[in-house]
């Protein structure tokens, strides 16, 4: 990967901040491709990680999605606050090296910035696709998406609670479309195997 983690979860942070804050309060329960996300609970999910991260070079914690107050005063400011956590805790690039506990096991902070790269793009999709929004990531960043997917354990990457199946799709797709492929969606539908 020639380009820097930090530099693409900032990119990726950034796309995702602008489709949060253009979705609209009549939003909040339509569907998303994922069946078991409605917007709101999407939203809770996506500030959610970004707090875990956050929170992994002192104490990883488990934030509890539920008790995200996300009107105080937007969910975009909920976001941007909780990214603005994460670059600081990770603002020294040695963090990214070091090797993490987690109550599954051990993970190194590069592997969890990876991580959430991917849980950031899709998700983003995800969100645009269910508010009706564009969703234009710029190509450096879908490249660098998917191929970490394409060098993720299946296992892993269709662990339970992770990605569902697999949908395919051309191979001449747009590299978009063959990342949220593998990553269970369906790009022509705007569904996904959740």
């Amino acid at each position: 990967m020639t380009i820097e983690i930090a530099t693409l979860l900032e990119r990726a942070s950034d796309l995702t901040g602008e489709i949060i804050a253009a979705v609209g309060d009549d939003q909040w329960h339509q569907p998303t491709p994922c069946s078991r996300y409605d917007v709101e609970r999407l939203l809770r999910h996506m500030i959610g990680a970004v707090r875990w991260f956050a929170s992994i070079p002192e104490r990883p914690i488990d934030p509890d999605e539920e008790e995200l107050d996300l009107r105080a005063p937007s969910p975009a400011a909920v976001y941007t606050a909780a990214v603005a956590d994460a670059r600081r805790a990770w603002a020294d690039p040695a963090r990214l090296e070091e090797v993490y506990a987690f109550s599954w096991g051990e993970m190194s902070g590069r592997t969890a910035a990876e991580w959430m790269l991917i849980e950031g793009v899709v998700h983003g999709w995800d969100l645009a696709t269910a508010t009706g929004q564009a969703f234009e990531p710029d190509p450096d960043l879908v490249a660098a998406s998917l191929e970490l997917v394409q060098h993720l354990d299946e296992g892993v990457l269709r662990a339970d609670g992770m990605f569902g199946a697999a949908v395919e799709v051309p191979e001449d797709a747009p590299a978009l479309d063959r990342l949220v492929g593998l990553l269970g969606r369906d790009p022509a539908a705007g569904t996904a195997n959740c």
